[in-house]
């Protein structure tokens, strides 16, 4: 803290506060089903950045799913890259008490040691798929803790 002034015979001091980093979040999630197949996109912004996660595949539950997450892990990478391979382990979707519960795994390669990071997020009115694209960003969050 800083003594800058007075007002009326008293300092006046000015604490510096860094701001907050902006929270990356799920803008959009589609899933367009086109015969047997799927196109999957997942937009993620922070702040005025954007980035789009676009991934096609076979139109099964399961599968659109893990697109989601892929599509999601894809977003990630074009805004924050780092030194970690990742790799989407497992999504699975189910009851939790009286919710629905969506959960992702993440498999982290750094400097040849591996370590798997899990996210979690409640399915609300947005349905399953944003819940994935949420579930998918927690447990990618944890890993540049992991890189560290």
């Amino acid at each position: 803290m800083a003594v800058v002034g007075s007002a009326a015979g008293w300092p006046v001091a000015v604490r510096s506060v860094a701001a907050p980093p902006v929270r990356i979040g799920v803008h959009t999630v589609s899933v367009v089903p086109a015969g047997d197949r799927c196109t999957v996109s997942v937009e993620l912004r922070r702040g005025d950045d954007r980035a789009l996660g676009l991934l096609e595949g076979v139109m099964a539950t399961s599968v659109a799913r893990r697109l989601v997450a892929e599509a999601t892990l894809t977003a990630l990478a074009t805004l924050v890259p780092s030194g970690a391979e990742t790799a989407l382990d497992a999504v699975v979707v189910v009851p939790v008490g009286d919710h629905t519960v969506a959960t992702v795994t993440v498999a982290l390669v750094v400097a040849s040691r591996e370590e798997t990071v899990v996210g979690a997020a409640v399915v609300r009115a947005a349905g399953i798929h944003d819940a994935v694209a949420r579930a998918a960003l927690d447990a990618a969050s944890r890993r540049f803790s992991a890189c560290s």
